[in-house]
């Protein structure tokens, strides 16, 4: 977990970006950001040593069907959440292909083509959903002390790494109602196709 956690803030540095930048690769940062996390997160995932104490709580979903659909929906919101800010941020963007293919077409950075208020906001937050991944990391009927202890380094960084103001709020606010108009327009063409 420390590895992701410095990973995570040594390859999102200024000094990082600028070694990548002299080593004229600049183009793929945000691809080997992307690359080293999905790397460290399967190291995590393959040595991961379980702690062998009582849970810290057990909520028996067995028998009570409403408890086990309630955890069940609470995590279906959660995860449907934070997909929609992966398309609301940009995804191909998020994981570095729109920069190398800005880069093939000689676009330079798409960065450079946001608004102001994007720009702002990638400035400290680069991804969205912290709030959905804090419920899916604590909201659980069965919490040994492992998931305790990933929940609590991942809940602590994810608290000092990102902050949001009420202009973000309202700047994604906007966001989701453009995707939503996006959206209907393109079913109701689709329809429209069909007939």
């Amino acid at each position: 977990m420390l590895l992701f956690v410095l990973q995570h803030s040594v390859m999102a540095s200024e000094c990082w970006k600028n070694m990548l930048n002299k080593l004229n690769i600049v183009t793929c940062q945000r691809a080997i950001y992307i690359i080293s996390t999905c790397f460290l997160i399967q190291i995590f995932m393959a040595y991961l040593e379980p702690v062998h104490l009582e849970p810290l709580w057990y909520v028996s979903t067995n028998k009570d069907t409403l408890i086990w659909l309630a955890f069940f929906l609470v995590h279906l919101v959660a995860w449907l959440l934070l997909y929609a800010t992966c398309i609301i941020m940009d995804f191909p963007e998020m994981v570095g292909i729109r920069q190398v293919y800005y880069q093939y077409l000689d676009c330079g950075p798409p960065l450079i083509m946001k608004s102001a208020a994007t720009r702002r906001l990638y400035s400290h937050m680069r991804h969205g959903g912290t709030s959905c991944m804090m419920i899916i990391l604590w909201v659980h009927p069965l919490m040994t002390s492992t998931r305790m202890i990933v929940a609590s380094i991942l809940t602590l960084y994810l608290l000092c790494g990102f902050s949001v103001s009420e202009h973000d709020y309202i700047y994604l606010r906007e966001q989701i109602a453009r995707k939503h108009i996006t959206f209907r327009l393109h079913r109701t063409k689709s329809i429209e196709l069909l007939q």
